[in-house]
């Protein structure tokens, strides 16, 4: 979903054929009638909107830092769930619990977070490659290749 039902500055939903689809959340559950719903990115903002999740990252950092944490870790929740999708992502996900709980001044037990993770290994199924949930691919990957962006891109 975007914020609101259909902000052009971000994006849009629509269903296969590119045509506006306002269903959001509900095409997840049985009102959805499975209707496949992609995402029309709004290219010229892209970059932009990219920056300012950066900068809120760094706001973030620093607020926790005012807190007492001064050397808090920042890790992507990407890599601490990696472990759900995939058995080769578990050190993935070792490395970034270890770091933040690290930075938070705890001192973790490496054996009990490897036993978290392993008994979560698979839980989940992968998030499907962006081509899937993008209706203009070309235009997004050619906005992230000129950015020197194309390790965000999930095939």
């Amino acid at each position: 979903c975007f914020k609101g039902i259909n902000e052009p500055e971000r994006g849009y939903p629509v269903d296969l054929e590119g045509k506006y689809n306002d269903l959001c959340f509900l095409r997840r559950g049985a009102d959805g009638g499975g209707v496949k719903t992609k995402a029309v990115i709004n290219t010229t903002n892209m970059m932009g909107h990219m920056h300012e999740a950066e900068v809120y990252a760094k706001q973030q950092k620093e607020m926790v830092s005012k807190l007492g944490y001064q050397e808090a870790s920042i890790v992507t929740v990407e890599d601490l769930l990696a472990h759900e999708y995939s058995a080769e992502k578990v050190h993935t996900s070792y490395k970034a619990w270890m770091s933040l709980l690290r930075s938070l001044g705890v001192n973790p037990q490496r054996r009990a977070v490897m036993k978290f993770l392993l008994q979560r290994v698979g839980s989940y199924s992968p998030p499907e490659p962006h081509g899937e949930s993008v209706w203009n691919v070309d235009a997004v990957k050619a906005e992230l290749e000129k950015n020197n962006k194309m390790g965000l891109w999930r095939s």
